[in-house]
């Protein structure tokens, strides 16, 4: 669910913020916080972003580059709002995304023995969005996607899989996004739309 009941009152102070000589927005999406990180779902929420809402009023910083920046710095805790935008600030983004999983979880328990042993998996996975103003260190709204769960019964004798490859994991995390990324696009739209409009002969 949205948590931007502020977002307005935001907004307004974050129009001063934006430069308005810039000729492209620039939005970056990474994971963050770190200790909320799944591998791909920033990655994921790029292309989904790109491929589904293609005439929007930013760009977005390439995947590679979001990674690397992503990768050589500490996003944990309460570093995750400075660092990200310090991140933000250098690759020149406006605006930062951030993706986290504060749940994703995946239960194991064995029933049965000997030929009739079974492994019963059970997982749940939640994301979370939150808009930053990377200048101010300010989240501007932030998102919880719906809680998607899975269960599933296989033979003990298949090894299991690591959880960051659980396909059920996988499959819930792009649900998530699917979920999240109609208002994330709205917002976005709406930031560059209202306070730094780029023309489209600019893009």
């Amino acid at each position: 669910m949205k948590t931007g009941f502020v977002f307005v009152m935001l907004l307004l102070g974050f129009t001063a913020c934006i430069p308005q000589t810039n000729t492209v927005n620039r939005v970056i999406i990474i994971n963050a916080p770190a200790e909320d990180r799944v591998a791909n779902a920033a990655p994921l929420l790029h292309d989904t972003i790109a491929n589904s809402y293609p005439n929007q009023q930013y760009e977005l910083i390439s995947k590679s580059q979001a990674s690397f920046a992503e990768g050589h710095a500490d996003l944990f805790g309460s570093q995750a709002l400075p660092n990200a935008s310090a991140i933000a600030n250098r690759l020149g983004a406006e605006i930062a995304v951030l993706v986290g999983a504060p749940i994703f979880e995946r239960n194991v328990k064995i029933a049965g023995s000997g030929v009739e042993e079974r492994r019963k998996i059970s997982t749940r996975v939640q994301l979370e969005l939150q808009i930053l103003d990377p200048l101010t260190q300010t989240i501007l709204s932030s998102y919880k996607s719906s809680l998607f769960t899975t269960y599933r019964v296989e033979p003990t004798t298949v090894p299991i899989i690591d959880i960051d490859k659980d396909q059920d994991m996988q499959d819930s995390v792009a649900s998530a996004i699917k979920d999240l990324s109609p208002a994330l696009a709205k917002d976005l739209d709406y930031i560059f739309q209202q306070l730094s409009p780029v023309s489209s002969s600019s893009q």
